[in-house]
């Protein structure tokens, strides 16, 4: 049975889908067949993580580069800031000592740090300690005074707080998290974002999908044999009308049914050798002679006779196959 008539008739009876996926004799066919289908090369579309909206949108961010947020909001980029005149107005004179240059240079090579070494960059070019002068006579609420640094050529250098927070373009509220948030052992907590528990698929599940993915009937090529391990199912079945076979499946089991982008990932990268398009050599010359008199309208009766005899016999080799 071909796999296009399988497709079609379980949308009008569902007996007929349920028997593409529950006959019994199939499941060690499957089985030999998934070991054959594991092996060849594959040209599908694998996943590629690196570039997906939100790691990219993430990867922006840390690296202090614009980027579209998720409410589609374009959000500037991480920009050096002078929040004071420290020519004229601070007694470390911090614009005196480092040239604009080093500030560039500093600030770029913050952005090219990950969130934690970002942690320890701070935690290392700040002190966090007693106050240092108190607000007045009775009794504050500051607790804690904060000291800034550079290091240039190894030489640490004593800056101002709007120096410190305009060069990395940052808040003081990430001083303080560094700060109070250290472990026992002085080292900032790393950064818990991103870090929920991931969702493990067991084993018979996965197995359960491979084992309906090879339950429809597939052929080699008809032409490339000797080139490729390939198979291939039919042009009119794609990966959504198998996958709304094996939700129906998963119904009349009474199971829980993986989502789409996990039967298509298991598709895709779990069984390479499998697929639904031709090869381009895989035409014959008749069929060739075929297509061009139909495309120029030379097409005659003995040639429609001819192509149809061709057909049928390809259709019966594939059926014996």
């Amino acid at each position: 049975m071909e796999a296009s008539t399988i497709a079609d008739d379980s949308q009008k009876d569902p007996d007929v889908a349920d028997s593409c996926v529950d006959d019994d004799s199939s499941t060690d066919e499957s089985a030999s067949l998934g070991e054959h289908l594991k092996k060849g090369r594959s040209r599908k579309r694998a996943r590629d993580p690196s570039q997906w909206k939100a790691n990219v949108r993430k990867r922006l961010c840390q690296e202090g580069k614009p980027y579209l947020s998720v409410r589609k909001k374009m959000v500037t980029g991480r920009e050096i800031k002078n929040l004071k005149n420290c020519h004229t107005s601070c007694r470390f004179k911090c614009m005196e000592n480092i040239s604009q240059e080093d500030r560039v240079q500093i600030h770029d090579a913050y952005y090219q740090l990950n969130q934690n070494r970002k942690y320890d960059f701070i935690a290392t070019t700040t002190s966090y300690g007693k106050t240092d002068r108190p607000t007045g006579k009775g009794p504050s609420r500051r607790k804690k005074s904060i000291r800034y640094f550079f290091f240039l050529s190894e030489k640490k250098m004593r800056v101002c707080k709007p120096y410190y927070l305009g060069t990395l373009c940052i808040s003081q509220k990430v001083i303080y998290n560094v700060h109070e948030k250290k472990d026992k052992t002085g080292t900032p907590k790393a950064d818990g974002r991103g870090k929920h528990a991931k969702k493990v698929t067991h084993e018979e599940v996965v197995q359960g999908v491979k084992n309906h993915i090879l339950s429809f009937p597939a052929v080699e090529s008809h032409y490339c044999r000797a080139k490729t391990e390939k198979r291939y199912l039919e042009s009119n079945l794609n990966v959504t009308k198998m996958y709304d076979l094996y939700v129906e499946k998963c119904n009349v089991d009474k199971t829980a049914a993986v989502k789409l982008s996990f039967y298509r990932h298991t598709f895709n990268s779990m069984i390479p050798a499998l697929d639904f398009h031709k090869p381009k050599s895989d035409r014959c010359d008749k069929c060739e002679i075929y297509d061009t008199a139909k495309n120029n309208n030379l097409l005659t009766d003995t040639l429609q006779q001819s192509h149809q005899s061709h057909v049928n016999e390809k259709e019966a080799m594939r059926e014996e196959r």
